[in-house]
């Protein structure tokens, strides 16, 4: 769940001199004067067949822009390329019209190392320009995003992100113990009736959260415990306070914590208490770049509460805000649309669902589908593959078009390499996330299914990475075992090969698998087919007489009685 930080920060050089174990980054509360003369502006705003008029247009960018580094120097076949539309500039001086990517390349060993942090690290800094507008149009006719100036650079006075952490060994408890030492001061500040203070404070935090998030192998231990602390000491309460304050600064940041900080019983909190500001609060600043991003952040993370907390948020205008975003170009923003749409299907029911097809979801699904950031394509291709499981709106979701873009994902797509391609999936999805796509592998649709099994073995992959012992356990008990082995066995192939990859990781037999071409069936396939379908005590009769594909469609009622040996009449029938 890391973020870029955005913040303008006016840090003095001598803070890297601290000789605190934690490094205080009070200096960076202080917001440039650009930024404060211009608080709000407007996100990118397109229709439907812009966007995807628009994602072509980018793909050509990036595919000549992609294969080369800041510097001209070819990047490494093993190396990851990371872009974000949203930092392009318009080099109006010397190319009028023309997008300039900056890209930042990070190599896959440095990516995935044991301490899980690339060690070129940078949090991003945003600065308006000073003719910036909030729509400005590029000499091809296409809308652009508001102009940005992007300053790479490390953490304020420090070389490394994790300031907060001790410098001995790390453990999950030493790691805790000292997140939660700085945490008590962080929001003790928050009472400050200083904004600069509370801006500071607030800062702190989130970094501390994303860092736990990030954490390998017990990050999300580590991220759970500090939300509830963050809970339990009022820090929470008076976060959500601040998401009605009339300080802009102050309520940016306070969203932004809170979005990090939404975990399953901080969710329960919020829906008790505070439900209905923190919606109003998302509804109010939908045109606005920085808190449309952590807005849709916090909408994707109530979706995934409840059925009844899905439609409260619907009514609130939570559903709205979602798809008004879809139309910007951030790809943060982008992809909290695509998750938050995917989580509304799965948590949502029947009744919810009906209502992303009145505000036409999968109309807006379709450019995400389309988009050239993974992460967004793939939640973008199962919340339409769990609308479609839905026999009622089926129709209606066919006529979007989408669906026909999941089985092209699949087929391009590994799960293993997939789950690495996004930091977000460095945990994988919790238990009840897990259950909730269960039913979607019992789907008649092929695509549903697919995608369904793709997950599951994406996840088996990770979850395996963290406690091999431990995963078979979980998805046991999540009771994911039994449907998995019935799509592993089942004639859809693609989803046969994504299950019994799973069902491999996890630890569980594969059963056999069928081709749905009965005529090629051989006579071990037949003994097989009858024993699914639970005439096991007839599979050695069908072997003594040699009964292949062929001869099994041509099979009377007689054969079954006088050769097989089925007396009973009933289940002959059957």
């Amino acid at each position: 769940m890391s973020e870029d930080r955005v913040a303008a920060a006016n840090a003095s050089s001598s803070s890297s001199s601290s000789s605190s174990s934690f490094h205080r980054i009070a200096s960076e509360t202080g917001l440039s004067a650009k930024s404060r003369s211009s608080k709000t502006h407007k996100s990118f705003e397109r229709t439907q067949s812009e966007v995807a008029l628009e994602n072509r247009g980018h793909e050509r960018i990036l595919k000549r822009t992609s294969s080369y580094d800041k510097d001209g120097e070819k990047v490494s076949e093993h190396s990851q390329v990371y872009w974000d539309l949203s930092k392009a500039v318009e080099d109006n001086k010397s190319h009028p019209g023309k997008v300039k990517i900056s890209l930042q390349t990070i190599h896959q060993k440095e990516e995935l190392d044991s301490k899980g942090q690339s060690k070129r690290r940078f949090s991003v800094e945003y600065k308006r320009t000073a003719n910036a507008s909030s729509v400005v149009t590029s000499g091809s006719g296409i809308h652009s995003p508001p102009v940005l100036t992007v300053e790479a650079s490390p953490r304020v006075g420090t070389q490394t992100p994790k300031d907060f952490f001790p410098k001995t060994k790390r453990t999950l408890q030493t790691d805790m113990a000292a997140c939660k030492m700085v945490m008590k001061q962080d929001m003790e500040k928050l009472k400050d009736e200083s904004t600069t203070v509370q801006c500071g404070a607030l800062k702190e935090i989130l970094h501390i959260l994303e860092d736990a998030w990030a954490t390998p192998q017990y990050g999300r231990d580590l991220a759970y415990g500090l939300c509830d602390y963050l809970r339990l000491e009022g820090g929470l309460d008076t976060i959500v306070t601040n998401c009605n304050s009339t300080v802009y600064e102050v309520q940016l940041e306070s969203a932004r914590v809170l979005e990090q900080s939404l975990t399953l019983t901080n969710r329960d909190h919020i829906v008790k208490h505070g439900l209905e500001l923190v919606v109003t609060m998302s509804r109010k600043n939908k045109d606005d770049f920085y808190m449309c991003r952590a807005s849709t952040g916090i909408i994707e993370n109530l979706f995934k509460h409840s059925q009844d907390t899905c439609g409260r948020v619907i009514h609130l205008g939570g559903l709205g805000v979602v798809l008004y975003s879809c139309r910007s170009a951030d790809k943060k923003t982008l992809r909290h649309c695509a998750v938050a749409l995917a989580n509304l299907a799965l948590y949502g029911g029947a009744e919810n669902q009906q209502e992303m097809i009145v505000n036409k979801a999968p109309e807006w699904l379709f450019p995400l589908a389309f988009s050239d950031d993974d992460s967004i394509r793939y939640y973008a291709c199962l919340a339409i593959s769990v609308l479609s499981a839905n026999k009622q709106i089926e129709v209606d979701v066919l006529k979007s078009g989408t669906l026909d873009l999941v089985q092209p994902f699949l087929i391009t797509h590994n799960p293993a390499e997939f789950a690495y391609s996004d930091r977000s999936h460095i945990h994988g999805r919790d238990n009840e996330w897990l259950r909730q796509l269960i039913p979607v592998l019992g789907s008649k649709r092929k695509e549903a299914q697919s995608l369904a099994a793709f997950h599951f073995a994406m996840e088996a992959g990770i979850k395996a990475e963290q406690n091999r012992k431990e995963v078979k356990k979980v998805f046991q008990e999540i009771g994911a075992v039994d449907p998995l082995k019935k799509v592993a066995s089942s004639p859809n192939k693609l989803a046969s090969k994504f299950a019994a990859e799973a069902l491999r990781i996890v630890g569980e037999d594969v059963p056999y698998s069928l081709t749905p071409q009965v005529p090629l069936w051989t006579v071990t396939d037949v003994k097989h087919w009858v024993t699914q379908v639970c005439f096991g005590d007839y599979a050695e009769a069908f072997g003594k007489f040699q009964v292949d594909g062929d001869l099994l469609l041509m099979i009377t009622e007689a054969n079954l009685r006088d050769d097989i040996g089925m007396a009973n009449g009933i289940t002959r029938k059957r």
